[in-house]
């Protein structure tokens, strides 16, 4: 079925010939591309450029150049899909802009994408939340911005912003925002009883050691201070690795926290943060990455693609079906349910 405005833009539409077609337009191929995977049952696509082009007739001058400003003539296309792959469901929303982003988009730099710790995490784990981004870079782009928009406003801002960070002994720069850095992660593991409370670790990436220890040192201190329920303790984790013990009351599990090997490394329990400095790097094949099923994931979200991805939530079904069944079960009277129908872990994906 063709439903057009008018006879030329039916006729047109009835003749095209595949050469000249919309699929084959540079914009639209690679805003399908960046969409789509497996087989789309829901497509929809703008060319900004073309739209740009037409509306900018019946602008002033001064709305044109705005919006050059914040970088939306960058923009190619844009589109939206939604798509059945690898047994799921796949939905996405995004922009295509014509090479480097320009303006207010130029802090997209920031998140320089590629989650490596999917591929340090052993296969085991069933929860992967993580973030490609860098603090020091976010604050440049934030400033250059600015002085766009009003010229020495973001160098005003900058200089204020690190005389004040030096009366707390800290540089802007190398200290307090290039202390961490790039990635920040969650990792969760399945419990290992009904009821229990999951082991976790939190790493984040470690540029400056000795900051980001004064500026740990320096948030310890103020927690204590201000009273809050929370007490750290010097502790030893493995060899030639101490670290400290964080006793949070009321809480039931007892963190510990070390920096080392360029990442700070918080984890529900001491045996597991020494497992994730001194073992997760160690077999490079049982990784999370390396799974069946989040190399499942990964190929219906992003097309396999992960290099370029700066911020994921990743949980694996299969790892806490079976608890959850457990637990669910538990919670109704006998004779309610059938425990012998209950889906099998291998059902989840």
């Amino acid at each position: 079925w063709l439903i057009a405005t008018s006879l030329q833009s039916f006729e047109a539409a009835a003749n095209v010939q595949p050469s000249s077609s919309l699929a084959a337009a540079p914009n639209f191929q690679k805003v399908h591309a960046r969409m789509t995977s497996g087989d789309p049952v829901l497509f929809g696509y703008a060319d900004f450029g073309l739209e740009m082009g037409m509306i900018e007739n019946f602008l002033p001058p001064i709305y044109i150049e705005f919006a050059d400003i914040l970088g939306l003539t960058t923009m190619q296309g844009t589109g939206m899909a939604l798509s059945m792959t690898e047994g799921g469901i796949h939905e996405s929303f995004g922009l295509v802009f014509d090479g480097e982003p320009k303006g207010a988009f130029r802090i997209l730099d920031a998140f320089p994408g590629g989650i490596e710790m999917a591929g340090q995490a052993p296969a085991g784990a069933m929860s992967l939340m993580a973030v490609k981004f860098d603090a020091a870079m976010m604050f440049g782009r934030m400033m250059e911005f600015m002085d766009t928009m009003a010229p020495g406003t973001g160098r005003r801002i900058a200089a204020l912003a690190e005389a004040q960070v030096a009366t707390m002994g800290y540089s802007l720069q190398d200290e307090l925002l290039g202390a961490f850095g790039d990635e920040a992660s969650v990792v969760i593991f399945p419990p290992v009883a009904m009821m229990a409370v999951p082991d976790w670790v939190i790493s984040v990436d470690v540029r400056n050691a000795d900051a980001a220890n004064r500026i740990i040192k320096t948030l310890t201190e103020l927690a204590v201070a201000d009273g809050a329920p929370i007490r750290f303790q010097p502790t030893e984790i493995g060899d030639n690795l101490s670290g400290q013990a964080i006793r949070i009351e009321g809480a039931p599990v007892l963190p510990i926290m070390a920096v080392t090997d360029g990442k700070l490394i918080i984890g529900s329990r001491k045996d597991i943060v020494n497992e994730a400095v001194y073992s997760w790097n160690s077999d490079r094949l049982n990784t999370m990455a390396n799974s069946a099923v989040y190399k499942r994931t990964m190929k219906g979200l992003a097309n396999g693609r992960t290099d370029n991805i700066a911020a994921l939530a990743y949980l694996d079904l299969q790892q806490i079906a079976p608890p959850a069944i457990m637990m669910t079960m538990g919670m109704w009277p006998e004779g309610v349910v059938d425990a012998v129908a209950a889906p099998d872990a291998g059902e989840f994906a």
